[in-house]
């Protein structure tokens, strides 16, 4: 049933896809150049007249491409934002009507690189240009003066370029997001896209040797990967061991240690696997050593290693490798280390070992060990290879040496190494660290005890890491240490629960039906003061019951008459705020919708008064008050383009862009492009409202319910979230069964043909090349190609191992695969 029920599929967030600019394939064009800015030695734009001059000789001309620089730096005109999205809109009417076909490129230098979010407008005008009138309207975000040059590239809607990187927007489901306690679970076995989070109620303690841990970062280990894929021997329980956090039982106390199930918010965890965490250590830097370190303390105690006698530590550029390269030469014992590629040689070399040899090619491992030992033996391995490694391990080994095995698949048994090893042989233990905390905990104890002795005199340092976000990072974490790509240990961070401020909560268009729902489920949420502020400084009539929900909240509730778009009103709000100010929720705005051709100056300008200008007016009043929580209400328009409404995709693509900016100067900020409400807002009444209902029908766009969108509004303005969040219901089938699918929407071209829920196992077997392909380039991680090797595309055996499993169940168990 779990498998079955479907993930949140309405919020949706723009990434980025970066290629190579210098690969990209020049088209013959002839170029006219625009710009603001008089020192850029191009024809100057001052004036309408102006670009309807340059525009009809560029068509008399035959010039197949016009470029203008949307804004510069310079320049009279060249910082007001209104006065560039109408030169850019004189742009589309000119060629509106063109015989021929001009494709126009609208030049912005920052706009979507965060440091000129003002100059976004024109790319909204663009999208809607596209979706209403299928103009060859092109956006290109990229240095000053570098029109000539780059534009003839363009081979999409919209690019950005920085150096020699081309980025390209495309549109993806978000990752679905709960609120409260969360953790990470599988449907089954045998795939990482099994993966998946679920609510999770608070842990109950089962006897007085437990505690609760507050998760604050898990160390992932190869068990952990080997477990989600079925290929652990046994039932290895939930995923996850190694953790770092805070006691919720009794005093709070940051430890780390071994927990139960700690891929979630709160865990289970025996006292005695627990040990304090050192100061010196971040939550995940401790979260590194529990397994990697006890792992290697265990076995080469258990080896009798010391000075002098030489060591073989395979796969030393992982976890464990690392810490047994590390305990070695705090012993003086001379160590040869194996890795796989190139880079992770170097980083081996860098903590002092000289000797190394292949991890990918036995023969060569062979090979080389024997010249680096100089017809010697190895007192010691410490292996977790498998196959031919195995036996080139136990040769290798002196008269009465120790063999330490941590590996898990292809292990050799006490019976095969006894009938292959003859003659005054090593000594041979397998390390199974998790069966002997179970037998002995105090041993266990003893062991991290001693590990946080040596933490804090600096004896044991933290392992290098990579590290990843377990809400919206889980999948990617355990690729990384599934196809061996990190150096050190894979850590997942888990964010703490976030609550909202309860201080003063600023709501612009507060007292319209968004605007009060908001206040309310502030409210709800814990805010204290809620300060409503509007142009009227009235609630509508329409509204007056959503008006006494808010009234009757334990929030002290006041309206303000407050124009946003005139900075002294937004100066005053600002200040005769109850404070501290915690939060601003820009919900104002206004219609004026028009087909392109009656786009006027006047609209621009109408739309971007409460929309533009008020939120760049509340962002320059706040910045220095470190609002907690900023949130912008965009519009779907602005993402997608819509007809009729050039102006307001404008408008709200710069909220967006400031959006962007203000996250990556870390400052609180969302941007949510939402769709039309099903009973609230400029949408759900009059001609906007039927326009809606007509959209649906035909297109596919749903309404957002009241529930589904404060879900919404909760999970978008998480620290964790993409600073600009779409929220619309749509169905993909409909809205793109008309004509080519944009490169944009690339990602939701296949759900156009997809089966449904209720396909039977013999239609699916008829698997296209194409839905192969996407299984491999899901588990490889990149780019492939249907006539390389699997292992030239990144596949290795536990990826094969993976799309084995992932291919079997989606033919059926019926068809068996050879």
């Amino acid at each position: 049933m779990r498998a079955e029920t479907p993930s949140q599929r309405h919020m949706y967030s723009t990434s980025w896809m970066s290629v190579d600019a210098k690969k990209t394939p020049i088209r013959q064009s002839t170029t006219l150049a625009i710009s603001n800015d008089d020192s850029a030695g191009e024809n100057h734009l001052a004036a309408r007249s102006t670009l309807e001059e340059l525009t009809a000789e560029a068509r008399s001309r035959k010039w197949s491409t016009l470029v203008a620089y949307a804004a510069m730096h310079r320049g009279t005109f060249a910082v007001l934002p209104l006065f560039v999205l109408e030169g850019a809109l004189t742009l589309v009417h000119s060629i509106m009507g063109a015989t021929s076909v001009m494709t126009v490129v609208l030049m912005t230098a920052g706009a979507q690189a965060a440091s000129q979010p003002a100059h976004a407008g024109s790319w909204g005008l663009a999208r809607s240009a596209r979706a209403e009138a299928s103009l060859s309207v092109l956006c290109m975000d990229a240095a000053a003066g570098a029109a000539h040059t780059l534009a003839p590239t363009i081979d999409e809607p919209e690019v950005v370029v920085y150096r020699d990187t081309k980025r390209l927007p495309r549109l993806a489901t978000a990752t679905s997001l709960l609120a409260g306690l969360v953790r990470l679970d599988f449907h089954a076995r045998g795939a990482i896209s099994n993966l998946f989070l679920e609510s999770q109620s608070k842990p109950q303690l089962l006897s007085n040797k437990e505690v609760l841990l507050q998760v604050h970062a898990v160390g992932l280990n190869f068990r952990d990967v080997l477990n989600v894929l079925g290929e652990y021997p046994g039932d290895p329980g939930p995923p996850g061991g190694d953790s770092s956090g805070v006691t919720v039982s009794g005093l709070e106390v940051a430890v780390f240690g071994l927990g139960q199930a700690p891929l979630a918010c709160v865990a289970v965890a025996i006292q005695a696997l627990l040990v304090r965490k050192s100061s010196a250590l971040t939550f995940e830097q401790a979260s590194t050593l529990p397994v990697t370190w006890s792992t290697t303390h265990t076995a080469l105690q258990r080896a009798e290693l010391c000075a002098n006698r030489s060591i073989i530590a395979q796969a030393a550029a992982g976890g464990v490798g690392l810490k047994a390269t590390e305990y070695a030469q705090w012993l003086s014992a001379p160590t040869i280390g194996t890795a796989g590629r190139p880079h992770k040689h170097t980083v081996v070399n860098q903590m002092g070992m000289r000797t190394m040899c292949s991890s990918r090619d036995s023969a060569a491992f062979a090979t080389g060990l024997m010249r680096q030992l100089s017809a010697n033996r190895a007192y010691a391995v410490f292996n977790s290879l498998s196959l031919d490694f195995i036996a080139a391990s136990f040769a290798s080994l002196n008269e009465c040496g120790a063999f330490e095995e941590i590996g898990k698949r292809g292990v050799w048994s006490y019976e095969r190494y006894s009938s292959s090893v003859s003659g005054p042989s090593a000594s041979y233990c397998a390390i199974a660290l998790d069966a002997d905390m179970v037998l002995d905990p105090a041993w266990m104890h003893d062991t991290l005890a001693l590990l946080a002795a040596r933490t804090s005199t600096g004896a044991v340092s933290a392992l290098p890491l990579d590290s990843f976000d377990m809400e919206t990072q889980y999948e990617k974490a355990f690729r990384t240490l599934q196809s061996g790509l990190n150096l050190g240990k894979v850590v997942m961070r888990v964010a703490p629960r976030e609550s909202l401020p309860d201080g003063s909560h600023v709501v612009t268009g507060g007292t319209g039906g968004l605007g009060l729902l908001t206040a309310r489920w502030l409210a709800q949420r814990g805010a204290r003061n809620l300060v409503l502020a509007s142009r009227s400084g009235v609630v509508a009539g329409d509204v007056a019951a959503e008006w006494q929900l808010v009234e009757a909240s334990a929030a002290n509730v006041t309206l303000e008459k407050c124009d946003t778009s005139d900075v002294k009103h937004v100066r005053r709000l600002v200040a005769f705020a109850p404070q501290p100010l915690q939060g601003l929720w820009h919900a104002a705005g206004a219609l004026a919708d028009a087909v392109l051709q009656k786009q006027t100056a006047s609209g621009l300008a109408l739309v971007y008064a409460p929309k533009a200008h008020g939120t760049w007016n509340l962002h320059a009043s706040t910045i220095t008050s470190g609002v907690h929580a900023c949130a912008l209400f965009s519009s779907v328009v602005a993402m997608l383009g819509g007809a009729g409404q050039a102006n307001y995709g404008a408008a709200n693509t710069c909220l967006d862009a400031l959006a962007s900016s203000r996250r990556l100067r870390g400052t609180a900020a969302t941007s949510v492009q939402w769709g039309a409400w099903a009973e609230i807002g400029m949408a759900a009444r009059g001609a906007a409202s039927t326009r809606m209902a007509a959209m649906a029908a035909a297109s596919g766009f749903g309404r957002v319910a009241l529930a589904q969108g404060l879900a919404a509004l909760s999970t978008a303005t998480r620290q964790i979230s993409s600073a600009v969040m779409g929220v619309v219901p749509i169905v993909w089938s409909r809205f793109l069964s008309g004509g080519t699918t944009p490169a944009f929407l690339s990602e939701f071209a296949l759900r156009k043909h997809a089966p449904g829920r209720g396909s039977s196992v013999g239609a699916v077997c008829g698997l296209s090349l194409a839905s192969v392909l996407e299984m491999v380039k899901r588990t490889a991680g990149g780019v492939v190609d249907a006539d390389a090797p699997l292992m030239e595309a990144g596949v290795d055996s536990l990826g094969a191992v993976e799309l084995r499993n992932q291919l079997q169940g989606t033919v059926g168990s019926s068809t068996a695969l050879p």
